[in-house]
């Protein structure tokens, strides 16, 4: 009713204001090593090969603007001009990564896209959402590029979610409660979780706690997302791949699914150390395919 319209503008509007927090994103960095060995854990694999369908379309980044991404699906023709429905058909849609950072509306994007996927595999079509560098950088505990917004979006998110049994539905639906999976809070056993938490702003803990390696929406959502896709005779992945990144004894499907798995596995908390790709020059950071001038040496790598 107008009662819960009204607490929901209340609780769960966020401010746009930028907040420099380069400062603390390289204080959590320091709390994670790189590690570029296979991550010995017993994960579930992340599916990254999928039969050509008739109508494949890619959308880019979308960075917490909410308005731009409905934008984005609705000319791609998978989203209903006037409520938030997959029409796409048997239509498949990738999304390239780069959920977060830049903009306040992050768990308004995850809920979106995890809603429309859910339907669109109903309808006998996909939407593949995948992994940019935003995610893994946050996972790093890298905020430089969140907005106060978005730490403040995370903490009405925990003070309301986590008496989500309680509210009225309308409300937890405002609040985007499906995405949470609490408690927020470091292990028993995780010093340096605790040490991290101490020294932050109390209001930019929850979105440290839900997205960093291991957090509620790392573990229980981001870690499904691949990073690398292949899709018919198209291969996605939100930076670029070299014969590097794709050089394995087992093969070049095999050194996808290495990818995939190593980054699942900081992701979900199995390995809280960053595996290599995640770093410049992995494949969600790769640029030598994509900034600057495309010409013949370009497409001649893509070839190889």
């Amino acid at each position: 009713g107008s009662d819960d319209v009204a607490m929901t503008g209340t609780l769960c509007m966020a401010h746009r204001c930028a907040l420099d927090m380069l400062l603390l994103g390289a204080l959590l960095m320091l709390t994670l090593p790189f590690s570029s060995g296979h991550a010995p854990y017993p994960l579930k694999k992340v599916p990254a090969v999928y039969p050509q369908p008739e109508r494949l379309v890619a959308i880019g980044d979308l960075h917490g603007d909410l308005d731009a991404t409905r934008m984005a699906l609705r000319l791609a023709g998978v989203l209903h001009e006037a409520k938030d429905q997959w029409v796409g058909g048997s239509t498949v849609a990738v999304q390239v990564g780069d959920q977060l950072d830049r903009g306040d509306e992050e768990l308004a994007i995850f809920e979106l896209l995890e809603k429309l996927r859910v339907q669109a595999q109903a309808d006998g079509g996909a939407l593949h959402v995948m992994l940019g560098n935003h995610e893994t950088m946050n996972a790093a505990g890298n905020f430089g590029y969140a907005t106060e917004g978005a730490l403040r979006s995370f903490q009405r998110w925990h003070q309301i979610c986590r008496f989500a049994n309680f509210l009225p539905k309308k409300v937890a639906e405002a609040c985007h409660c499906s995405l949470y999976k609490g408690p927020l809070q470091c292990g028993p056993q995780d010093t340096a979780c605790r040490i991290v938490v101490k020294r932050m702003a109390p209001y930019a803990r929850p979105r440290y706690l839900a997205l960093r390696s291991g957090g509620a929406i790392s573990k229980g959502l981001l870690s499904s997302h691949p990073a690398i896709l292949i899709v018919g005779d198209t291969l996605f992945v939100h930076g670029g791949v070299t014969r590097e990144h794709l050089s394995h004894p087992g093969g070049a499907m095999a050194a996808v699914d290495k990818i995939n798995y190593e980054i699942s596995s900081f992701l979900s908390g199995a390995s809280h150390r960053q595996p290599r790709w995640v770093r410049g020059g992995g494949p969600l950071w790769l640029r030598a395919l994509s900034g600057g001038a495309v010409d013949a040496g370009t497409c001649g790598r893509l070839r190889r």
